[in-house]
């Protein structure tokens, strides 16, 4: 996900969490970003709350007052899911175009003039020039921007390798649900989802692409290994990048060498083999620092990890595993990760390659599932106040795929340990807010789910062997075998608070 995105998604998470309206120049400060920028941002998200059918949605702005967000509980639902989506669709149709002139820039080596990418467009020059503008905080986010030169034109600047992740993540703006399908040209396989190999094909011929995938495939047999799902599909987009540049005449310059230290010997072998292959079958020269970058997503995927009985992690690798842990433990109630080995083993090896990535500036996408249940939702905004744990720990800055996926790894624990206790809920609230208690406790305690909500006086007819202990939150005049949690005089916002720390001491 580029910045771009990100911002969005964050003005609306501070807005949708704001109890009172803020000012612009207070959302620009807790972004980190330019009051004018965020300015520019909502009208974004007015489109992307129109074009999702947010009816009971609206952004408000009032002058001197601030910007809020206003919606309803069920709208505030969908947004919730929405966010988590890999993709969130804030672009209008000049984001085609647009991204036509990103493409551009990329690929091609000569200048290109305002006059001549808007006549290729038919559009304005003033509408070309506010496209550059955008292309160029686009790019600026990689570490590269625009150059204006008098006879050559506009044209792109920057280091190789910033470049190289910019073209990976060109690949990612693209929004094309039919990433199910399989395309296959006549007489040849492709493990390619029809979409990654569609906007891949618009950089690297496909012919070419296939000649990679054999390649990969010849280096799969030759030491015993299965590259799969996205990690397959960054290895192919890199290889297409680096064969695509260097045949183009664009040696890898200095600033693009990785680390010579902590490259595994299997991965510099197998880097070595699929380099061997590239050279013979495109007739280039790849270096020991072109195969140092594919032992890079070899070691991102794991390739060679197997079961030696310890884990071998730097200190600081493990010192970010086990605050992580701790962090998340104390941030959501009824989940024991601490004692969860599988997951402190899991994270090790995750985080191992993880920084090593961040560290070198590598770009991989990854996809997840974005239909989570409400506990799931409640782990990813977790995972997201973890970010200062990278840096303190390893020095790196984790982007939103990293925390993504430090969230699954979490999800996936609550699973494992999860030892649900079903509770009935017992209140004389309104059917509304007896249901919104009821979500809130399922979602907050993850160990407790709610069989049934009823009044005191429908409790009899209730049979005892449908639930483990009571949640009463009203006044109950017999006793029970069943234990019972009473809420009467506790204040609203301690109910989560005390449920937990009943259902802890008593189970």
């Amino acid at each position: 996900m580029n910045s771009y995105e990100s911002h969005i998604r964050n003005i609306i998470r501070i807005l949708l969490g704001a109890s009172r309206p803020l000012t612009l120049t207070a959302v620009a400060e807790l972004i980190g970003i330019s009051k004018r920028s965020v300015h520019n941002y909502l009208g974004r998200i007015e489109e992307w709350i129109s074009s999702n059918g947010l009816l009971e949605t609206a952004l408000i702005r009032r002058q001197g007052v601030g910007i809020s967000l206003s919606t309803s509980p069920a709208d505030r639902k969908k947004i919730e899911r929405l966010l988590l989506g890999s993709r969130l669709n804030v672009f209008s149709d000049d984001f085609k175009r647009r991204a036509d002139i990103i493409q551009l820039l990329l690929m091609s080596e000569e200048g290109l003039t305002i006059q001549k990418l808007a006549d290729a467009h038919y559009v304005s020059r003033t509408v070309t020039i506010h496209d550059l503008e955008w292309a160029d905080q686009w790019f600026s986010q990689y570490g590269l921007e625009l150059y204006k030169a008098q006879r050559s034109g506009i044209g792109l600047e920057g280091p190789e390798r910033a470049r190289r992740n910019a073209i990976a993540a060109f690949f990612d703006l693209f929004d094309n649900h039919s990433s199910d399908e399989r395309v296959k040209s006549p007489g040849e396989s492709t493990r390619l989802a029809k979409k990654d190999l569609e906007i891949l094909t618009k950089y690297c011929p496909y012919d070419s692409i296939a000649k990679i995938e054999k390649i990969v495939s010849s280096a799969e047999k030759e030491f015993n290994f299965l590259m799969t799902g996205d990690y397959y599909v960054s290895l192919i987009t890199h290889l297409a990048i680096c064969v695509s540049r260097i045949t183009g005449g664009n040696p890898v310059s200095e600033e693009f060498a990785p680390p010579e230290e902590g490259l595994p010997a299997m991965e510099i072998k197998t880097a070595g083999f699929i380099a061997g292959q590239l050279q013979a079958a495109f007739g280039v020269e790849l270096d020991d620092r072109e195969k140092a970058y594919i032992c890079i997503h070899l070691m991102g995927y794991n390739a060679f990890s197997h079961d030696t009985g310890e884990i071998l992690v730097p200190n600081d690798i493990e010192q970010l595993t086990e605050s992580l842990i701790e962090l998340m433990d104390s941030l959501l109630k009824g989940y024991d990760f601490s004692g969860d080995v599988m997951l402190f083993l899991g994270l090790c090896m995750h985080l191992k390659t993880a920084v090593f990535r961040l560290r070198n500036g590598i770009y991989l996408k990854r996809r997840w599932d974005a239909s989570l249940p409400d506990t799931g939702l409640t782990i990813h905004y977790a995972a997201n106040s973890a970010a200062s744990l990278y840096d303190k720990y390893c020095g790196v800055s984790p982007d939103d795929e990293e925390l993504n996926s430090l969230a699954q790894y979490f999800l996936l624990s609550s699973r494992r340990s999860r030892k649900q206790k079903k509770a009935l809920l017992v209140c004389s609230l309104g059917i509304s807010e007896r249901i919104e208690l009821l979500n809130e406790i399922e979602t907050h305690v993850a160990s407790v789910v709610i069989a049934d909500c009823c009044t005191a006086l429908q409790m009899p007819y209730q049979p005892e062997y449908e639930y483990d202990f009571i949640i009463a939150a009203e006044n109950l005049a017999d006793r029970f075998d069943k234990p019972v949690i009473y809420l009467a005089g506790v204040p609203r916002d301690s109910y989560i608070d005390t449920i937990s720390k009943f259902v802890i001491e008593s189970f």
